[in-house]
């Protein structure tokens, strides 16, 4: 009997550290001529520990998004062409497969773009303002073991802030407020691609499993 719970305990086990694959987000960059408004990666973050789906740890030392070719993945992680060790000036071969990593989620930004809508309200001396901040990230989400990309995606978010003015009243922007909706509404959507890819895989796992000689353990 002890047997066979050892067995399904084990079985638990590689089911969750499949569900729970080791990702590293490092900070978004901004693509040549965008105009940084700060959004960056923290909730992004957040919503992915909060997913159960990952386990987020540190980026790799000395990986830097600005000077990889994301067009070739798998050259980010060729063990020839990257990270000088300091002590040695020579190629460090583990400089970025650390830790278990199983993932590096990169993210550049593309656009970004802040405009301004008003609405006369009827019969009335009333305005309605709207100033919005729209932000669109190119993600790709890298597998280290084959070095390959496994799925990309853009995502458009977008935060906003509404008053009703009187006449001759001045919209105050609260440009945090705006920022941190963006922010949220990036990291839902994040997620949710990320979540779907994640189900995706276990599924397909499991179908792969499926048809698996089974092993029945008896308890002497």
């Amino acid at each position: 009997m002890k047997r066979i719970r050892l067995c399904t305990i084990l079985a638990l086990c590689a089911k969750f550290s499949f569900a729970l694959p080791n990702l590293a987000i490092p900070n978004l960059v901004y693509s040549p001529g965008v105009t940084n408004v700060g959004i960056n990666n923290i909730d992004v973050r957040g919503a992915l520990v909060k997913s159960g789906k990952f386990k987020v740890i540190e980026a790799p030392k000395g990986f830097n998004l600005a000077t990889i070719n994301t067009s070739d993945p798998g050259k980010q992680y060729d063990a020839n062409q990257h990270h000088l060790s300091p002590e040695s000036g020579h190629v460090s071969h583990d400089a970025l497969i650390i830790d278990g990593l199983s993932y590096v989620l990169i993210g550049q930004v593309i656009a970004t773009d802040n405009f301004d809508n008003t609405y006369q309200v009827p019969n009335t001396n009333s305005i309605t303002a709207t100033r919005t901040l729209s932000v669109t990230v190119s993600y790709k989400l890298l597998r280290l073991k084959d070095k390959a990309s496994v799925a990309a995606f853009n995502i458009n978010a977008t935060g906003s802030q509404t008053a009703i003015l009187k006449s001759g009243e001045i919209f105050r922007v609260n440009n945090p407020l705006i920022l941190r909706e963006t922010s949220q509404d990036l990291a839902t959507k994040v997620m949710e691609q990320l979540v779907n890819y994640v189900d995706t895989s276990e599924r397909s796992t499991q179908q792969e499993s499926s048809f698996a000689p089974k092993v029945i353990v008896y308890d002497n």
